[in-house]
C-alpha cells in the first residue's frame, strides 16, 4: 500500500482543474483554506525539477513507510501545519529525512515543493471552477501560472507516479 495521500491529492486537484464544477464564485480575495501569505512557499517557485524530485521522494517515502508502518503518522501533515514546521517533523524522523535525501532533495524543499504545488493547484482549480475571480493575495502567480502552462506534463508525471 502506498502512503502518497499527497501525491493522490495532488492528482485529484490536478484533474479537477480540467473539469468544470457548478459552485457559487466568491471573492477574489479569498485565499485557500489554511493558507498562510507569511509562509515561506507563498515565495516559493515550481520547477519541474523540484516536482520531479518531489514525486522520487515520494516513491522512497513509500518504500520506507511500507517497510515500516509507523511512519506514516509522521508523514502526514497536521491540519494547519505549513511547510516549514512538517519539514521540521520530517527532518527529525531519520528514515524519512533519508528517503527523501536519496532524491535530492532536503526535506525544506520537499516540504515547501508539495505546499507551493498544492496551492497552486487548488487555486487554479478554484479559478477553473469559478469558486475565484482572481488569484488572492499571497499565493504565488507565478506559481499558479506555472500549473497552468504545465497542466499536461503535470498530468502525465503524476499518472507516471501512480503506475508505480
Amino acid at each position: 500500500m502506498k502512503s502518497a495521500l499527497r501525491v493522490i491529492a495532488l492528482t485529484g486537484l490536478l484533474a479537477a482543474c480540467t473539469q468544470p464544477a457548478e459552485t457559487q464564485a466568491t471573492s477574489a480575495t479569498a485565499a485557500p483554506k489554511g493558507f498562510d501569505a507569511t509562509s515561506p512557499y507563498s515565495n516559493y517557485e515550481l520547477t519541474m525539477e523540484r516536482i520531479d524530485a518531489m514525486l522520487v521522494a515520494q516513491s522512497y517515502l513509500a518504500a520506507a513507510v511500507k517497510d515500516d508502518p509507523t511512519l506514516e503518522v509522521a508523514m502526514k501533515a497536521a491540519s494547519g501545519e505549513d511547510g516549514v514546521r512538517y519539514a521540521a517533523r520530517l527532518e527529525a524522523t531519520p528514515a524519512l529525512r533519508d528517503a527523501i535525501a536519496k532524491s535530492g532533495l532536503s526535506t525544506r524543499d520537499y516540504a515547501l515543493t508539495s505546499e507551493a504545488l498544492m496551492t497552486a493547484l487548488m487555486t487554479q482549480e478554484a479559478l477553473t471552477a469559478g469558486r475565484l475571480k482572481a488569484i488572492p493575495h499571497g499565493v504565488n502567480r507565478q506559481n499558479v501560472y506555472f500549473v497552468r502552462e504545465h497542466k499536461d506534463a503535470l498530468a502525465a508525471r503524476f499518472a507516471g507516479y501512480q503506475q508505480r
